[in-house]
This record gives C-alpha cells, sequence and structure tokens, in this order.
C-alpha cells in the first residue's frame, strides 16, 4: 500500500498483487480488508506554496487501477478547503 501511495506522487499505478487480489476479492473479503488497512482507492495531494500559485493537485487510484489527476488552482474555495485540510492532517504513511 505503501508503494502504491508513493507511486501516485509520479502519477503511476504499478502492478499490485494486493491490490489485484482485493480487487477480484468477495465484497464480504474486501470490505474486511479496508476496514483492516483501508481503502484500495488511494489518494495523494500535491500542495504548492502561496509563492508558486497556491494550487492543489489530486492524484487517485481508482478501483480499475488507473490514476485520475485534478488540479485546482490556487485561489478556490475546494483549494482552500484542500489545503486546509492538508494542514490539519498527519501523513497517511
Amino acid at each position: 500500500m505503501f508503494l502504491a501511495k508513493t507511486d501516485l506522487f509520479k502519477g503511476e499505478s504499478n502492478p499490485s498483487e494486493v491490490l489485484d487480489a482485493v480487487r477480484q476479492a468477495t465484497p464480504e473479503s474486501r470490505r474486511a480488508f479496508e476496514a483492516e488497512y483501508g481503502t484500495i482507492t488511494l489518494e495523494v495531494q500535491v500542495v504548492a506554496g502561496s509563492y508558486q500559485g497556491g494550487w492543489v493537485e489530486v492524484y487517485k487510484l481508482e478501483v480499475d487501477g488507473t490514476v485520475t489527476r485534478v488540479r485546482h488552482e490556487g485561489g478556490t474555495e475546494e483549494t482552500a478547503r484542500l489545503r486546509e485540510e492538508a494542514g490539519n492532517s498527519a501523513p497517511a504513511f
């Protein structure tokens, strides 16, 4: 899970036997796994400093293994919310 999350910072999704197994598991098994280790729909945020424009990029590993990237430009309500979240949370690794 750690390696899958670090790959997201590069916008990549590399093969993972663990994630593949969870994707193919029964709903009950998947719920049990996610209760213990967290969701397999991983997300990381890259937060730029105010001097860099204050933007936030969100990389998300979707259930099917694809990576989506959304860039929120500085000065929007969504960017302010994401920056606030980032400032109030410890790293999820």
